[in-house]
């Protein structure tokens, strides 16, 4: 029976499943492909020859920008596959907010997903590291909105949980006396 390139490009996307995917998804990923090839009566040397081609992936701060490379190097998996594939910069505009990444339409479809589920879940976590800075620390006053806001038991639970993450740093010592300041 033979393929048309839809079925080939959703088998390369298996294929690299196969081949990156961690624990129950690799082996998923493995046996569905094993019988989709046996299904269309083609081999893995069928699927090789997805040409590669540069995508520009676009970040906003340092924090996005280091996230994105954690990511590329997790779909690539090691330095060696990454090598020349990788550029930070282009010249023009918005230049210094993005990456060019070489590579195939799966890698690209992979790196694209986990960028976007990591950003938002780290945008969540954020925000919550942040809250729990605020209380560790009380760096609020008395009549503070958020001190005086009562929290649900999920956000203090939450807020506990974060707090335990955190180092509770000690206020500077403010010295006011005789308008004198040794060092």
């Amino acid at each position: 029976m033979k393929s048309d390139e839809k079925t080939l490009s959703f088998l390369r996307k298996i294929k690299e499943l196969s081949e990156r995917g961690e624990g129950g998804e690799k082996i998923n990923a493995t046996e569905l492909l094993e019988k989709m090839l046996k299904k269309y009566n083609l081999s893995l040397d069928d699927l090789e020859g997805e040409d590669e081609k540069e995508i520009i992936l676009t970040f906003h701060n340092g924090d996005e920008e280091t996230l994105l490379s954690q990511v590329i190097f997790k779909v690539f998996g090691s330095d060696e596959a990454m090598d020349g594939k990788v550029f930070k910069y282009r010249y023009g505009k918005g230049s210094r907010t993005q990456k060019i990444v070489r590579c195939t339409q799966g890698e690209a479809t992979q790196i694209i997903l986990l960028y976007n589920f990591y950003k938002a879940i780290w945008e969540r976590e954020k925000e919550k590291f942040l809250r729990a800075f605020i209380h560790k620390n009380e760096l609020f006053g008395t009549t503070s909105k958020e001190s005086d806001r009562e929290l649900s038991m999920e956000e203090k639970l939450e807020l506990i949980r974060m707090m335990s993450i955190l180092k509770k740093e000690t206020a500077p010592a403010l010295q006011l006396e005789d308008g004198n300041h040794e060092k």
